[in-house]
């Protein structure tokens, strides 16, 4: 963006500053992380939600083993999914983890996010919001 502008698209902004939207897409577009494959992004309070997890790495260095633990939370609340026990990747290679399920929580407010972190590896780890539907 070569000067100040009120509305554009563009991740780095005049004079040469990132933009709030090119950390997100930095993050999302890290070499290796733990990914989770979700059927939908907008879910209702107290249903059946699962997710399939994946150790992604597309760097030229293989991934050791991690632990991971997946977790809803909302509004200063916290709900354990599940773990995972992956003895990791090589070089750009991926694995297939397991499918997490559980019931979501009733919690207040109008979103939620899935975290999953790895254990002694936060680059590895991801989060994503997702949202309640309006019943």
């Amino acid at each position: 963006e070569p000067c100040p502008c009120a509305a554009n698209n563009s991740l780095i902004g005049w004079p040469n500053e990132p933009k709030p939207a090119y950390y997100a897409v930095a993050a999302a577009n890290r070499p290796a992380m733990v990914s989770a494959k979700i059927p939908r992004f907008d879910w209702k309070r107290r249903a059946d939600f699962s997710a399939t997890l994946f150790l992604l790495n597309d760097s030229p260095a293989p991934v050791g083993a991690v632990e991971f633990h997946a977790r809803f939370e909302s509004a200063g609340q916290s709900a354990r999914l599940g773990s995972w026990n992956c003895s990791g990747t090589s070089a750009g290679k991926h694995c297939a983890g397991p499918v997490i399920s559980g019931q979501l929580p009733d919690w207040p407010g109008e979103t939620f996010d899935l975290v999953v972190e790895a254990a002694g590896r936060p680059d590895l780890s991801s989060r994503y919001t997702l949202v309640f539907v309006r019943e």
